[in-house]
Parts: C-alpha cells; structure tokens; sequence
C-alpha cells in the first residue's frame, strides 16, 4: 500500500500517478516521495485503507478500480470544494496550497523541492520564489555558539490539512 499509517511519523508514499486513465509511474523519480502527514490524517486514512492488500491503491473507485480524473473533478472534488467555501478550487490549487502553507511554515527550498515532487530547489523556487520573504531578517551573531545558531535556524514544520481536503476524504471515504 503507498501509506505507512502505524510508523512515528505516517507518511503516503507517492509512487504512481494516473495518466490519460491509465495507471503509470511517476513523470520523473524526483515524483516518488514520502510525505509525512499528520496522526489525524493518519487515522482517517486507516479507515479507509482497512482490508486493503499491500499493492492496493490509496483511492479507488466505487467498483474498486483506478479513478478516473474527470470522476473525481465532478463527483468529489468540485462538491468538496463548494462545501468548503472555495468553489473555484481544483487539484492543482491544492498542490499550489501546500507551497504555500509549507513557505508560510518556514520549509527550506530543499524541503519545498522533494514535498512539490521537483527535480530541483531551483525551479521549484521559480515556481514559488514570489511567496517568501525576500527580507534577511534579523542580525545573526556568526561569533555564538553552534546552539545558539541552531536554534535561531529551527523552524517546527506544521502544516493543516484544508478544508477542502477534509471533504475530499470525508467524501471519499463514504
């Protein structure tokens, strides 16, 4: 299964993608990533992953097989998203969401980068760039010592889950 729901830290693994409703690998390895998620989110999703097998999919549809993007759009995520408040919102303003919400938490480009699925900080910072603080911030004291510099640097990383998301799996998972 792409999720490890009963580690310390949950995490979905994202190994495939559905391309022209056909399921595919990832468009590059950069796409393969484990994303860590929430216990919350964690114990939504082992509901719906109950009596699952290891090479199930995450999402399925309501014969079991692959979902079908337009399926989605139309029957899950467009109420989802209307129900929320954000009736314009669609897959991509959820990947658009997380960069933001991840830049707002303070994620380094690295971290930004292999979140997003990128093959480089970089681009990923093309992307994005426009939503960081172009500020230096505050003087950092080079001459502390390298506790006092680490803690000036430690940013806790913590990330909601949207609205909209909650409704796509309360709505999928029904």
């Amino acid at each position: 299964m792409d999720v490890d729901l009963d580690a310390d830290q949950p995490r979905i693994h994202v190994r495939r993608a559905i391309v022209d409703g056909e399921l595919t690998g990832t468009k590059s390895r950069h796409g393969r990533r484990s994303i860590p998620i929430t216990l919350p989110l964690a114990k939504q999703l082992d509901v719906v992953v109950a009596g699952r097998g290891e090479t199930d999919l995450l999402f399925v549809g309501a014969q079991g097989a692959t979902l079908r993007p337009g399926n989605l759009r139309y029957r899950v995520l467009i109420p989802a998203a209307e129900r929320a408040g954000v009736p314009w919102a669609r897959f991509h303003t959820l990947r658009h969401t997380c960069a933001a919400l991840l830049i707002a938490a303070g994620a380094s480009p690295l971290r930004l980068q292999r979140w997003m699925g990128r093959h480089s900080a970089a681009f990923t910072l093309d992307n994005y760039g426009h939503l960081l603080d172009d500020r230096l911030g505050p003087c950092i004291d080079l001459g502390s010592t390298p506790r006092d510099r680490d803690a000036v640097f430690e940013v806790p990383l913590r990330v909601g889950v949207p609205r909209v998301v909650h409704h796509v799996l309360e709505t999928l998972s029904s």
